[in-house]
């Protein structure tokens, strides 16, 4: 399943849930995940369900998609063990805040995309990401994240990361360099930039795989 579909997923049911607030009563019981085959693909979809937790999920799921819920705290007891899952998406959380404890993914360890982007007042542990050694793609957009997020060690466990998304955020220091140097904690080569930076990208250099920040 590519970026683009799970973006449309996510963008046709934020007009549901705008549908949902105004025929349906805020006490209403969160619905169970829709559970379907999407080339060939087992995927859950529990957007928009007014989840305040991580609901019952099935164990063969590869693709979960738990954006626009009341999600506040996650932490590693919250997921059930979800090897098979690649793909989670917990963007745009409608309670105002987020925060992602120590190790909160090591029960997902082989996920390969993960979203967190537009949660306003995401708040992390800097252990959060740990465990995910498989991930390549990590989308923190617009989530009010400010320089501390490339200078401590957010990141180091995420040995396969190929893309971070860091766009409409309020960083104004850019790690330049070597991915793996910019990850060490306490060695942070940065510069000062007026603009914000937007993601790393991983490019082809003579001598190997570097992996650069990018505008």
């Amino acid at each position: 399943m590519t970026l683009a579909t799970i973006r449309s997923l996510q963008n046709g049911t934020m007009f549901c849930w705008i549908i949902l607030l105004a025929t349906c009563s805020a006490m209403a019981a969160p619905s169970s995940c829709n559970l379907r085959l999407v080339k060939n693909t087992i995927v859950a979809n529990c957007m928009a369900q007014g989840h305040l937790t991580i609901p019952d999920i099935s164990l063969s799921t590869e693709v979960i998609l738990l954006s626009f819920n009341n999600i506040t705290y996650l932490k590693e007891s919250s997921f059930p063990p979800l090897g098979c899952a690649k793909t989670l998406t917990l963007g745009m959380q409608l309670a105002g805040k987020l925060y992602i404890g120590e190790s909160a993914f090591r029960r997902l360890g082989n996920l390969t995309f993960l979203d967190v982007g537009g949660n306003k007042h995401l708040m992390l542990h800097d252990k959060a990401f740990a465990g995910l050694g498989k991930l390549e793609v990590l989308l923190l957009d617009h989530s009010d994240l400010k320089d501390g997020v490339l200078q401590n060690s957010y990141f180091e466990d995420l040995l396969s990361l190929k893309k971070l998304d860091l766009t409409g955020n309020q960083i104004q220091m850019a790690c330049v360099g070597r991915l793996e140097g910019c990850l060490t904690k306490g060695l942070v080569p940065v510069r000062v930039k007026g603009t914000e930076w937007a993601r790393w990208e991983t490019r082809q250099e003579a001598g190997g795989e570097h992996r650069t920040l990018s505008k």
